[in-house]
């Protein structure tokens, strides 16, 4: 494992230190218990959710946002050593690849847990078809935003003199490559689907 993970756990703040240590317990002791809802998440940490106390809920949604970027850290860190590549060619499935990295994940207090759109915004476990479907949507989500901000400079060029559209048009014109093949990759998945 790289060796910056070590830092990972002394990053957190010590409340979200808390948090991750008491919902890891509860995870290892009832793997079975899961999904769980937002209220029986807070209920775990010692929150009232009953109050809709905003604070309260403002400080498990942060919780949540830190750990998906230190899980993201770690599976981009994961990818770029080659371990991945190697343990594919020892003949580890993707799945069992998976399984053991949410393993390494919970023991460096990363909380693997994400919440399904499609079961009521319910906490699950991450598992190897659920990180496809984050990758995928995150995908939609950049190429909607990249194009939203190529149409805004677009419509910003028609202000600009000739001669800085010519110098712009260069950019936009990689800019659409760029788009085309975040289409093609949206495209891809629908197809699949």
């Amino acid at each position: 494992m790289p060796k910056k993970w070590k830092n990972i756990k002394a990053k957190e703040s010590t409340p979200h230190r808390k948090m991750a240590s008491s919902l890891i317990k509860h995870i290892n002791a009832n793997p079975s218990s899961y999904p769980r809802t937002m209220e029986e998440i807070m209920e775990i940490f010692g929150l009232d959710f009953s109050r809709t106390i905003v604070n309260n809920y403002h400080n498990v949604q942060n919780f949540f946002i830190q750990q998906r970027k230190k899980m993201n850290t770690m599976v981009e860190d994961f990818l770029k050593t080659g371990d991945y590549e190697k343990a594919i060619k020892q003949g580890f499935s993707e799945d069992d690849i998976f399984r053991q990295f949410v393993d390494t994940m919970l023991s460096y207090e990363v909380v693997p847990l994400y919440s399904d759109r499609d079961d009521k915004y319910r906490y699950k476990l991450l598992d190897l078809p659920s990180w496809h479907e984050m990758i995928k949507d995150r995908i939609r989500r950049i190429g909607k935003e990249f194009e939203n901000k190529i149409d805004s400079i677009r419509t910003s060029m028609k202000m600009l003199p000739e001669s800085t559209k010519k110098e712009l048009e260069v950019l936009t014109g990689k800019s659409e490559e760029i788009q085309k093949y975040l289409s093609s990759v949206v495209d891809k998945e629908k197809d699949e689907v």
